[in-house]
């Protein structure tokens, strides 16, 4: 979701661009969040 944070407005733009950029090389970003610790894979193919 492109500007979703919990910090508050105007936030959260950073990863809503990775995806734009993952996604244009057909990559997938992945997240697993538990209490504390949030974790992100980013795969993309290799060319």
């Amino acid at each position: 979701m492109r500007g979703f944070s919990t910090k508050g407005e105007g936030r959260g733009t950073g990863l809503h661009l990775v995806r734009q950029e993952v996604r244009t090389l057909d990559g997938d970003i992945a997240v697993e969040s538990v209490p504390g610790s949030t974790e992100f894979t980013v795969s993309v193919p290799l060319m």
